[in-house]
């Protein structure tokens, strides 16, 4: 996918059966535990979700809640994110983020919701916000996680025939979509062209959710359909002010720089002409 070759890309992801799943196996014991159950909850949590992730946070489009409103409950009908609907500061006391339960990268997740069932959300299942027991916080000590599976494999699939012909394909695309959207408790819809291909990436953003995937989907978007992101001037990072006021503007990174000691100890890596100018996608 990172390369371009979209047949090769559906041919090996056609391989992969409906019933892989390779996880990350963690324990209770010291030694084997994740490492994210100590930033999960309490006042020491450092992950949520950017108000503007997919374009707009899932639990604020079209809803009339705006980012750092309090609860958030009837929005919250897709299981595959779900949070706590009130925002908190975290670790650093400064950047508002709502703490994450289990999504369906994580061997917690329980396809639960807020949100109760209603006519337009007949799976929704109403779950107390207090019950972190069978609703939990993103990672306990032995929660264990998704490094890849069938469906990742999929979206691998459909987003290199998507590539390659959006207009031959579109059919089988939006019946992928469509199919999870299903899971998200979401009306199926009838879409074409670069808006169905819009809709595939954020249905891989909610099913790969907290699963390590974001940064290089939003490098290959950048590299393979530049100018079609949800933010100015179709970009797929973020710009603009930070939620955190503090910290001001987005600047231009897209990756993480390479260390300086990965330098001093690879003579055969040469160093940018100037570091502060980040690298090209």
């Amino acid at each position: 996918m990172g390369m371009g070759n979209w047949d090769s890309a559906a041919a090996y992801a056609s391989q992969v059966p409906a019933t892989f799943k390779w996880w990350l196996d963690f324990t209770s014991t010291i030694g084997g535990r994740n490492p994210l159950s100590g930033i999960s909850r309490g006042g020491n949590f450092t992950h949520g979700i950017h108000p503007a992730f997919t374009g707009i946070h899932p639990s604020f489009d079209g809803t009339g809640f705006n980012f750092r409103d309090d609860n958030i409950i009837a929005p919250q009908t897709d299981p595959r994110i779900q949070h706590d609907p009130t925002d908190r500061t975290g670790h650093n006391g400064l950047t508002p983020l709502y703490k994450l339960r289990a999504g369906l990268r994580y061997s917690a997740y329980t396809g639960k919701t807020f949100a109760p069932a209603s006519a337009a959300c007949p799976a929704c299942t109403g779950t107390p916000v207090s019950d972190t027991t069978n609703f939990v916080y993103i990672a306990r000590f032995d929660t264990d996680i998704l490094l890849a599976d069938y469906v990742e494999a999929q979206h691998q699939y459909f987003e290199a025939l998507a590539n390659k012909d959006i207009t031959a394909n579109a059919a089988a695309v939006l019946a992928f979509v469509n199919a999870r959207r299903a899971v998200g408790n979401q009306p199926a819809v009838t879409l074409s062209g670069q808006a169905l291909k819009t809709e595939l990436r954020n249905q891989r953003a909610r099913d790969l959710f907290m699963g390590g995937f974001r940064l290089p989907d939003l490098r290959r978007w950048t590299r393979f359909d530049p100018g079609n992101g949800p933010f100015a001037a179709g970009s797929y990072f973020p710009t603009g002010t930070h939620p955190n006021p503090t910290w001001g503007q987005y600047g231009a990174w897209t990756c993480f720089p390479i260390p300086l000691q990965e330098y001093e100890g690879n003579p055969n890596l040469p160093r940018p002409a100037d570091p502060t100018v980040p690298p090209s996608i």
